[in-house]
């Protein structure tokens, strides 16, 4: 019996060899705490979360296969043993392989390889990622077996959609930047209205405090009744910038080019 084929005995907490396993490990790391918080029955309900049958419902959802909340396969390893990662793995290839009509299946000389092989390579990967994968290739999108289940093929086709994740996980990051710029942007002028609007003579010499003051010194937080008594103290002369927050506001204008009162 391959351990793929005693994927149901895994579910009830039984090891390849038939011998009861530990289903967590002592670890501080913030990831595996969360799965097990996540998922209280172990790496069986894991396992059962992430069947193939679910591929389809979890692809659904492109955005959230990729970035969502699932757990990645090396954090599935280090809570539950590689023996469980690897068989999470014999299960989604038998189901790939039964799924193709093949005469000559992966079989069990084969499986545990290949997957031991995927494990290597991909261990990053999240198991919704896994699934969209499996799910891509039983579209036909990364090739197709031509009369036996070829693990070569299967490899290439992981291959060719690493590369495609990597593309889409670039694109994330540079929307994602472009947003936070955005955020930076609109932020900014929106303290620069502020200032404009409270601070006598803004954007001119006569302005008692200048915008980077007003940014980096707490004006922009302070209420309008205290901000008023600021501008009082400094313009009667009680209240003068200290020469270290002097040659540091000069300090901050030179290194990012900012000309106050523009």
């Amino acid at each position: 019996m391959t351990r793929a084929s005693q994927g149901s005995r895994s579910l009830l907490g039984t090891s390849p060899t038939g011998l009861q396993l530990p289903t967590s490990r002592n670890s501080t790391c913030p990831a595996i705490i969360d799965l097990r918080n996540r998922f209280p029955g172990g790496a069986e309900e894991v396992m059962a979360k992430f069947n193939p049958s679910l591929q389809a419902k979890y692809c659904r959802d492109v955005d959230r296969a990729f970035f969502g909340k699932a757990p990645t396969l090396r954090v599935f390893e280090a809570a539950y043993g590689r023996i469980k990662a690897e068989l999470w793995l014999e299960i989604q290839l038998n189901d790939l392989s039964e799924f193709s009509g093949c005469r000559d299946k992966l079989g069990p000389e084969r499986t545990p390889d290949l997957a031991a092989m995927i494990f290597e390579g991909y261990p990053h990967f999240k198991l919704t990622e896994f699934m969209m994968f499996f799910q891509r290739f039983k579209r036909c999108e990364y090739g197709r077996f031509y009369g036996a289940v070829d693990p070569m093929v299967i490899l290439q086709a992981l291959s060719t959609f690493a590369e495609d994740r990597r593309k889409l996980i670039e694109r994330k990051r540079m929307e994602e930047e472009r947003e936070r710029v955005k955020a930076i942007d609109r932020e900014y002028e929106q303290i620069r209205k502020r200032y404009g609007d409270r601070i006598p003579g803004a954007y001119t010499p006569e302005a008692p405090i200048s915008l980077l003051q007003y940014r980096l010194m707490g004006y922009d937080c302070m209420d309008d009744e205290t901000l008023h008594g600021e501008i009082e103290a400094i313009r009667s002369g009680k209240k003068k910038l200290s020469e270290d927050v002097r040659q540091m506001l000069d300090t901050v204008s030179a290194a990012f080019g900012i000309r106050d009162n523009e």
